[in-house]
């Protein structure tokens, strides 16, 4: 019986955008399967550190992680794994989810009904 695996690793959006393509490479080469980048108000832009990660791997996939209907409208979430998988296909995952309270408060973005407005989305 064969046991298969993925290894997926996390980052979140305080990493210099300059390292990401090294940081990508690295974890391409150390195994890594999926590099899951996490989507915060207030720090980088995800579909771009996406974007750079994917330029610089040949296999990695790259999960742009809790995209919130709150912060961004699903549209243009979907437009951006949309791009990104039209360049790289096969290698995006769109996540969607709530998101962060702490960076929505912050924001002054409400939460009102938050299953229903994710099963919308």
């Amino acid at each position: 019986m064969t046991t298969m695996f993925e290894l997926d690793l996390a980052i979140d959006g305080f990493t210099p955008a300059a390292d990401i393509a090294d940081q990508a490479r690295a974890a391409e080469a150390g195994g890594v399967d999926t590099l899951w980048i996490a989507t915060h108000l207030f720090l980088r832009d995800p579909v771009a550190l996406g974007a750079t990660a994917l330029a610089a791997t040949r296999k990695l996939k790259v999960a742009l992680m809790a995209v919130s209907p709150y912060a961004m409208h699903p549209v243009h979430a979907a437009m951006g794994a949309a791009t990104l998988d039209e360049l790289y296909p096969g290698r995006v995952v769109l996540c969607l989810g709530v998101g962060a309270p702490g960076d929505q408060d912050a924001a002054g973005i409400e939460r009102p009904r938050p299953l229903a407005t994710l099963r919308e989305a």
